[in-house]
């Protein structure tokens, strides 16, 4: 939001999202905080207080997991009610989809396959204390929960809503790109149900399976790269002349080259660590992980509604304000034409009136 409130990013119109409901900055990163808070003390109470084989071992997760859930769900006017109830209706749109999808739902579905792993923690959470297993050896410890057919289900749940909406949009409008999408997604698949099968393989005995793991991970991982780069931020069209860039940018220049390299290695790492074959068997190493799903998912949060508002005209001027065409782009009788540098500084609108 920062990036987006810095370049003059219309992020608000384009994600649907009425003035009331907008959060600066600032208010996310203290709304975040305080949620990072408390699972800070409980994480320090759980680790240096809590006696091992005591019940408290078993209330405090969930305890802490109940309160966050609380927080971000409830419909009492607190802790940014308005800005939560866009989200819950959002996320109510993206499990009960209807006849057309949003660009808000397809953001926010694509979001969601970044948190994959997330749910599948949460998943093994309540295995693990179901098992009252508190040590982070946890493969060792609790083989049932680490088998478990959920774990790949689980992680599968945000890229089956997602290929849900690809396909409603296909059959709505009949355009081929949707179902080349909806396989993109579709391509998850056996990575994350080969690296589960995998793991639960003996040791050394499983080379076949092995070879169909890296050749499904390579192919999810470049065939959604290719995507995000052409599809979701706009680039490589060969009829710019900023090529390999687009002829129209709201960012400095390097950042796109910088961010094409970043999205590639994190990706790579994404697709390894989906599948659920790496035993990260420590805190910091699976906090590492997310962290750096976090960073990518953010950079592509920003090139994709970028590219968003320039495709549909939503940008903020050089004062800070909305051309009319913003608020009215379905309506013919008003126009837009954009003057000055396709360099990427910011372009200049001259609005033009046509007769009705």
């Amino acid at each position: 939001v920062f990036v987006f409130e810095t370049f003059g990013i219309n992020y608000a119109t384009a994600l649907g999202i009425r003035p009331d409901q907008v959060l600066k900055w600032d208010e996310i990163a203290t709304g975040s905080m305080t949620g990072l808070i408390i699972l800070g003390v409980a994480l320090g109470v759980f680790s240096t207080a809590v006696e091992p084989g005591t019940p408290l071992e078993d209330t405090i997760p969930v305890f802490t997991l109940g309160l966050l859930m609380y927080m971000f769900l409830t419909k009492r006017h607190v802790y940014y009610h308005h800005a939560r109830k866009w989200i819950h209706g959002i996320l109510y749109k993206c499990i009960f989809p209807g006849a057309r999808i949003s660009f808000a739902e397809v953001f926010i579905a694509d979001g969601l396959t970044s948190l994959s792993k997330v749910f599948a923690d949460f998943e093994q959470i309540f295995c693990f204390v179901g098992y009252h297993v508190h040590q982070w050896d946890v493969y060792d410890a609790s083989p049932g929960c680490m088998s478990s057919l959920f774990l790949p289900i689980v992680v599968s749940i945000p890229y089956t809503i997602r290929l849900r909406q690809c396909l409603i949009e296909y059959r709505a409008a009949g355009v081929q790109k949707d179902l080349v999408n909806a396989f993109k997604y579709a391509s998850a698949y056996p990575p994350i149900w080969l690296g589960h099968a995998l793991k639960m393989a003996p040791t050394g005995q499983s080379p076949t399976l092995y070879s169909a793991w890296i050749l499904a991970s390579v192919v999810n991982t470049m065939y959604t790269y290719y995507w995000d780069l052409v599809w979701d931020w706009g680039l490589f069209d060969r009829t710019s002349p900023n090529y390999p860039l687009r002829a129209r940018m709201m960012l400095p220049r390097p950042l796109y080259y910088m961010w094409i390299l970043i999205d590639l290695i994190l990706r790579c790492v994404w697709s390894v660590q989906l599948s659920n074959l790496l035993r990260l068997n420590s805190a910091d190493k699976i906090i590492l992980f997310e962290l750096l799903e976090i960073i990518r998912r953010a950079l592509w949060n920003i090139v994709r509604v970028e590219y968003e508002c320039i495709k549909t005209d939503l940008h903020h001027d050089k004062n800070g304000d909305l051309p009319r065409s913003s608020y009215a782009p379905n309506i013919p009788s008003l126009g837009a034409k954009r003057v000055g540098s396709t360099n990427g500084s910011f372009n200049s609108v001259e609005m033009t009136e046509v007769p009705l």
